[in-house]
């Protein structure tokens, strides 16, 4: 005796046609959506905020020195720092900030944690920019100063972060031509 309740062929063959025909429907209409929506993402992607006018317009900085643990390790940072900018000539460091366009801080932040019991830490040299006529923090920029058992390796790793501020400096304060700046 024949069981009555499968079904024939045939109507198994319209069925997985129909399956297969729901996937493909589906699947274009989930790339129509994403094609559609990209080009609006994309364009809201490459479209930058406006940087504060000064970073551009500034001739002159004073740089102070927000002090971090050790004097002689503060001066050097700040020596070298100096020296980098004075090198750079893109602007004129002065003596006092009644005469610059930007202030520029220098200081030393440090990041504490524990991780699985474990305390740990990590430095970071901090750039901060002022407006000198409003005292506003117009810009920051921090780099890591990699960890180092030996004082000298730290002293070093310390110069590279300097280096990498600086990088940092140049690119924020130099027009080009994917830069969008406030009018």
């Amino acid at each position: 005796m024949r069981p009555t309740n499968l079904q024939s062929p045939q109507s198994s063959t319209h069925h997985k046609v129909f399956l297969i025909s729901r996937v493909v429907f589906l699947s274009f209409l989930i790339v129509t959506i994403l094609t559609s929506l990209t080009p609006k993402l994309i364009a809201q992607k490459s479209v930058a905020a406006p940087l504060p006018s000064q970073l551009l317009s500034a001739r002159s900085v004073f740089l102070g020195n927000a002090g971090f643990y050790g004097n002689d390790f503060s001066r050097m940072v700040y020596d070298d720092l100096y020296h980098q900018l004075t090198n750079w000539k893109r602007f004129a460091l002065v003596s006092t900030p009644g005469e610059a366009d930007l202030a520029l801080e220098i200081e030393l932040l440090t990041w504490n944690g524990v991780t699985q019991g474990d305390s740990i830490g990590s430095n970071f040299l901090h750039l901060v920019i002022r407006d000198v006529k409003t005292h506003v923090i117009i810009w920051s920029i921090s780099e890591y100063i990699k960890g180092a058992a030996r004082s000298a390796t730290y002293k070093k790793n310390a110069e590279e972060a300097v280096t990498k501020l600086v990088d940092d400096l140049k690119v924020l304060t130099t027009p080009s031509s994917t830069a969008v700046t406030s009018p």
